[in-house]
């Protein structure tokens, strides 16, 4: 069970964020022939709560989804849909097949933008 999964599921079966970029929602690195926009997400740290008479199987889980478009207004769109979709979630059962997770709640931290140059037809992309 991982809550990769359930971040895929929570994104691929939103509307909005699926509007925006279909299925080009990718673990790490997105495929070399991806269409923009796409997304691109990945685990950034896990703090585990461990007790006395062993592991409580709760984790606080850090995760980082950017937002890559073929302009910045692009990538600043996407990455309102996916603000709209994960902030403050909260469900039973989230992910794939028998690759369930129970989300007790997902908080935003923060966002920001990347890019090396803003010129005329360069990528975009916005981190979150």
């Amino acid at each position: 069970m991982s809550v990769e999964s359930a971040i895929y599921s929570i994104l691929a079966h939103n509307g909005p964020v699926a509007q925006h970029v279909g299925t080009r929602i990718r673990p790490g690195r997105a495929n070399q022939n991806d269409s923009l926009p796409f997304l691109i997400y990945e685990r950034i740290s896990t703090e585990r709560f461990p007790h006395m008479e062993g592991d409580t199987g709760l984790e606080h889980v850090r995760m980082q989804v950017s937002c890559w478009g073929a302009t910045y207004e692009s990538a600043k769109e996407v990455a309102e849909a996916v603000r709209s979709a994960l902030h403050m979630y909260r469900a039973s059962n989230v992910g794939q097949g028998g690759d369930l997770w129970d989300v007790r709640r997902i908080f935003m931290v923060g966002m920001m933008d990347v890019s090396a140059d803003f010129i005329e037809g360069s990528e975009a992309m916005i981190r979150g």
